[in-house]
């Protein structure tokens, strides 16, 4: 059990420290990209909720953001900045993440929809929000938000480019009568 916990122990310390030497530690430049996001949805046959789904929130930190769900779609703009007590550290980089299933749908009484939202295919891509420029194989993040994607669906293998053949498309499942 002791060895099996040193591997382990290992494995984190080098995972931390490849994640700590990427990154950059001239925080006085502005970043190149990231900020606020402004995220379009439109909705695979959207239509057929525009009388059910009035408005559409996701929270981040301490911020409920709400968008206006009208034909089929709606548009939500995430802060500029996420505080750092909603960050979790991963490595030296401060980050919060957030897929399609974040995003609530609500009534015009302001009562959730018993539905979800999905980003096809395969919940891929997440919304993630970085506290610093960061880079890594394929995947390069700018201070603020940045749009990520999962090739192949698997948690390890990201990157800043849409994959081959990708195309951004959302999707609604009611559960409702």
């Amino acid at each position: 059990m002791t060895k099996f916990k040193n591997v382990f122990l290992l494995a984190a310390m080098a995972v931390s420290a490849v994640c700590v030497a990427s990154c950059s530690d001239d925080d006085d430049k502005p970043a190149a990209g990231g900020g606020s996001l402004s995220i379009t949805a439109v909705v695979e046959n959207g239509s057929e909720y525009n009388d059910l789904i009035d408005e559409v929130r996701v929270v981040v930190g301490d911020v409920t953001v709400t968008g206006k769900y009208a034909k089929g779609g709606f548009t939500i703009v995430l802060p500029a900045s996420v505080p750092d007590k909603y960050l979790e550290d991963r490595g030296g980089i401060k980050m919060l993440g957030i897929s399609a299933d974040n995003f609530r749908p609500y009534d015009k009484n302001g009562v959730g929809v018993d539905g979800r939202f999905r980003y096809s295919p395969d919940d891929s891509p997440w919304f993630m929000y970085v506290d610093r420029d960061a880079a890594r194989d394929n995947l390069s993040l700018k201070k603020g938000w940045n749009i990520v994607y999962f090739p192949d669906n698997k948690d390890g293998n990201m990157t800043s480019t849409p994959p081959s053949g990708f195309t951004d498309k959302w999707s609604f499942s009611y559960y409702g009568n």
